[in-house]
């Protein structure tokens, strides 16, 4: 009787120790395609994107920040969810897809952004040790994290207000 309650004593101090793992950021309980643990996607985000990506920024505030590197990530998410009809797969692939090998026929910013930031490198230049099922994960993260409603209108008004044709 006592190896099997020590048996499960361990499996559970172990779905423990995964599951504070993914709260520290070290890992969650998925593995990837390389046998590694998936990295956190929201600490992955604040670790390695925002270096380059602010994580919110009203649409008026870019104009007064000329020192950014990237479009500000909560609209550059919803500008990518609208492109793609708000569907998330097809927002996890492009994400995905793009931020591990960005090019300009697959950009979906807007043209000026482009010229202001130009395009990102592959993400691996920048951390060589994200797996794609990190990028994914951060994607996921990414669709759920932004309030779509809210961002979508904010955007439409600066376009509408500062950007007419």
């Amino acid at each position: 009787m006592k190896p099997r309650i020590m048996t499960t004593g361990l499996g559970l101090a172990a779905m423990i120790m995964a599951a504070m793992a993914g709260q520290d950021g070290l890992a969650d309980a998925r593995m990837t395609d390389q046998g590694g643990p998936v990295r956190a996607p929201e600490t992955t985000f604040r670790q390695i994107c925002t270096a380059c990506h602010a994580e919110r920024m009203a649409p008026d505030d870019m104009h007064a920040r000329r020192t950014m590197a990237a479009p500000p990530m909560n609209l550059m998410s919803t500008l990518i969810r609208r492109k793609l009809g708000n569907d998330r797969q097809a927002f996890v692939d492009h994400v995905t897809g793009f931020t591990l090998a960005p090019t300009a026929d697959r950009a979906l910013a807007m043209p000026r952004a482009i010229r202001r930031f130009g395009l990102m490198p592959p993400i691996q230049e920048i951390d060589p040790t994200l797996t794609e099922a990190d990028i994914e994960a951060v994607a996921n993260w990414l669709y759920d994290h932004y309030d779509y409603e809210a961002e979508r209108g904010a955007l439409r008004d600066h376009e509408r207000d500062h950007h007419r044709p």
